[in-house]
């Protein structure tokens, strides 16, 4: 992150602690935390607009999960 428009994403397949998010936010970089809850969201919001050679870059699948019945 050399330059002033440079952003720094990290995510996560949980969540981000008290003190990554405190980090993220006093940061003099511009650093974006995505966790699991927001990934999915934007997946679900962004990956079917995508091109197929969009998609080849971030090589994605859906999956489904059969709910039960309880």
């Amino acid at each position: 992150m050399k330059r002033p428009t440079d952003v720094g994403i990290f995510a996560t397949s949980g969540t981000f602690s008290k003190p990554a998010k405190r980090e993220a936010r006093e940061s003099e970089k511009h650093i974006e935390l995505i966790d699991f809850v927001r990934l999915k969201s934007l997946w679900q919001e962004y990956f079917a607009q995508m091109t197929d050679e969009q998609k080849e870059l971030l090589p994605l699948h859906p999956i489904y999960f059969l709910d039960s019945n309880d």
